[in-house]
């Protein structure tokens, strides 16, 4: 639940206070194994450096900051189950609208 809160967070407060990253690309295992590994080695990383601030810097000059990450092979259609747009419902190449010089919307 505190990922989740995160994130919402985190989209709202992107250009403000946080970064907020995410795509989709198409890669082999090998590669997307390879990027699992830097994402691990990154965090490994800033928890390292986190520790050390918290060595030599007073508490009042720390601040929370959280990062999350998830990746993995994305199962679109139980994530993203996208029907056409409201608009485009019965949408034919054939409407009135075709015959006035408008093109049909891609699908």
């Amino acid at each position: 639940m505190t990922n989740k809160n995160f994130i919402g967070w985190a989209i709202t407060h992107i250009d403000k206070e946080a970064t907020f990253v995410s795509f989709s690309r198409r890669m082999r295992p090998e590669t997307a194994e390879m990027v699992r590994r830097e994402a691990e080695d990154l965090a490994d990383r800033a928890k390292l450096l986190a520790h050390h601030d918290q060595h030599t810097t007073p508490e009042d000059g720390l601040i929370g900051y959280k990062w999350t990450f998830a990746f993995g092979a994305t199962p679109f259609p139980a994530i993203m189950p996208i029907g056409p747009h409201a608009r485009d419902a019965g949408a034919r190449p054939d409407t009135p609208a075709a015959a006035k010089g408008r093109r049909p919307l891609p699908a």
